[in-house]
Formats: C-alpha cells, structure tokens, sequence
C-alpha cells in the first residue's frame, strides 16, 4: 500500500525533526549522542551548511574540501584533536563569502604555475 503524503505533513514532520536536532531529547528515553550536541563540530558544521542552503557536495566544493571529509566530519567519524577542522569550521562561520574567495584565490595560485 502506497501512502501520499501531503505538504503539509512533510512540512510538520520536517520541522519537528529540526526542532528536535536543536534542543535534543524531551524524554529520558530519547537519546542523543553526545557529539552531536548544538555545540559540537558536527552539530555546527551541519547548520551552517543547511543555513548556507548547500549540499555536502557542494559545500565541500566551495570550501575546497573532499566530499568524504564532509561526510565524515558530519557524521562524527573526525580525529577529536583536528585543529585545522576546527579553524576552518570558524572562518567559514564567521565570513562564508570570503572564506569562499580565499579557497578560490589558493586555487588560482596553485593553478597559474
């Protein structure tokens, strides 16, 4: 049997996952990983990329970054003493666009050789 799902159930359903995602379990029986709290790397590193409204291919794209790294680094799968991740991850932050221009300019420097 084929369920059809209108728009606005998706819609309810997609922002009580958000809703969840932001302020972690309501019941002692809900868990939630502790890495993936609102102030961890990957809790911050995925609402920004949903913020920015870019894909993790195309994130890792603009930021000069192997798609599998995105991954990885969302999914909690990242050396907990990655110092460089985390730098990158404050730059983007706090200035998406030139952050952005930077990888850019590094591109072209690497590329006019």
């Amino acid at each position: 049997m084929v369920r059809i799902i209108d728009s606005t159930t998706l819609d309810l359903g997609v922002s009580q996952a958000e809703e969840y995602i932001l302020r972690g379990p309501r019941h002692r029986n809900d868990t939630v990983n502790a890495d993936q709290t609102q102030g961890s790397f990957e809790f911050r590193l995925k609402a920004l990329r949903r913020r920015l409204g870019l894909s993790q291919a195309a994130f890792a794209a603009r930021y000069g970054l192997p798609l599998g790294t995105v991954r990885n680094w969302e999914q909690g799968r990242r050396a907990r003493s990655d110092a460089a991740g985390d730098l990158l991850l404050s730059l983007i932050e706090r200035d998406p666009e030139g952050a952005a221009k930077l990888v850019r300019h590094q591109g072209d420097l690497e590329h006019s050789d």
